[in-house]
């Protein structure tokens, strides 16, 4: 951040000029709120370390005096929670690991006894600091997709605090507009395998644009409910690892549940045409390795398209009345209706389905999906498939 230091002035500049005598270009005085002052020849001057977040990296004396601070505000507020998340800044003073524990210790010997029994996490620990911190939290959601941003990281995270006795963490995860009930079981599934928590980022906007945030709240509760009742064996939780697992709770009873474990295929069917005014077709190839039953799916389109048709072993055939436009979701759980949703999953409009014309049987079957994207042949438009069939339900209490 082009700062330096002067007694108690920070200065910021531009740029050092190119050749001696060194001079320090386009001076702004009195930075970061101090106070422009005389300083006499000779005076020390001190270039301050940044980081690529927007702070100054810290001594060990500024260390303490930071953790002193952060105590205090436990003491006067009565707050019990602190993540410690970037920790390894404190590695400016120099000390390495123990410049970190000398950091938790200063903060947690200056707690008043009574705000001592905090939640407290941080992505990295010490030696020191298991015996402070409640949990350890390592996992951020920046860097890909809900179920993709740092998930090995993740996953091996989980054998590392088995070892060392640390309760397991998932990390954090994005609850945003956009988030979807499919994502959320998925990770409460892990939560249950693992019998561990997360942190769920989100703010009240997401909330309230998510049109399943009713029902995403609703099963986080189901879920804890039952990972804390210890509903869920040994085998299963194994089993429940498995990050292509994926599964949905229901709630029979406050003591009793229902998990409906399912196959999952991925597919895509891209805007490719052999010649003007051809439906655009692709087939899936499916084995269905369950019980004959509707298929469910949810797709995705990322052109504006009409004449969807999906068509099961060149027999039952399901026509969408309605286009659809980049961004909807449409999505069918083998009940009697079809559901049109706009990117944040708030229900546009749905439409009566048989659920006896759309049986996908057991064993290989083909299905067909076809339809007229509005810029034939375009093929960065493409839609994108998820084909959902249910295996038998697992009783739990």
């Amino acid at each position: 951040m082009h700062t330096v230091r002067i007694g108690e002035e920070l200065i910021r500049y531009r740029k050092v000029s190119d050749s001696a005598p060194w001079l320090l270009l386009d001076c702004g005085r009195g930075s970061w709120g101090t106070t422009a002052a005389s300083h006499v020849q000779g005076e020390t001057i001190s270039k301050l370390i940044d980081h690529p977040y927007k702070v100054f990296l810290s001594d060990i004396d500024l260390t303490k005096e930071i953790a002193r601070n952060l105590a205090d505000v436990f003491n006067q507020t009565g707050i019990r929670q602190i993540s410690f998340d970037g920790l390894e800044g404190v590695w400016s003073t120099g000390l390495g690991q123990y410049g970190l524990s000398l950091m938790i210790k200063e903060w947690y010997d200056h707690l008043l006894p009574e705000y001592r029994d905090n939640i407290n996490d941080a992505s990295m620990t010490t030696h020191y600091n298991w015996h402070t911190f409640t949990r350890m939290n390592w996992g951020e959601p920046w860097y890909a997709g809900f179920r993709e941003s740092q998930m090995n990281y993740r996953l091996m995270n989980q054998d590392f605090y088995r070892r060392n006795l640390i309760p397991c963490m998932l990390g954090w995860f994005k609850f945003d507009a956009d988030t979807s009930l499919e994502d959320i079981e998925w990770l409460l599934a892990r939560s249950a395998a693992f019998d561990a928590g997360y942190t769920l980022v989100t703010n009240e906007q997401q909330v309230k644009q998510n049109g399943l945030s009713g029902r995403i709240i609703e099963a986080i509760r189901i879920w804890e409910n039952a990972r804390l009742s210890k509903a869920f064996p040994p085998e299963l939780k194994k089993e429940m690892e498995h990050i292509d697992n994926e599964y949905s709770l229901k709630e029979i009873t406050p003591d009793t549940w229902e998990l409906t474990p399912y196959t999952i295929k991925r597919y895509q069917h891209i805007n490719s045409i052999r010649q003007p005014g051809e439906p655009v077709v692709t087939r899936w190839e499916m084995d269905n390795n369950r019980h004959e039953q509707p298929v469910g799916f949810i797709l995705k389109t990322t052109g504006k398209l009409k004449n969807l048709r999906l068509e099961i072993g060149s027999f039952d055939t399901l026509d969408i009345p309605f286009e659809m436009i980049p961004g909807q979701y449409l999505s069918y759980d083998g009940g009697d209706t079809c559901y049109l949703y706009d990117k944040n999953w708030n229900v546009i409009r749905g439409f009566s389905v048989d659920p006896s014309k759309v049986l996908i049987p057991t064993g290989k079957t083909t299905l067909t999906v076809s339809c007229h994207f509005e810029n034939e042949g375009n093929t960065e438009e493409y839609i994108s498939g998820e084909i959902r069939l249910k295996g038998k339900a697992i009783q739990l209490n």
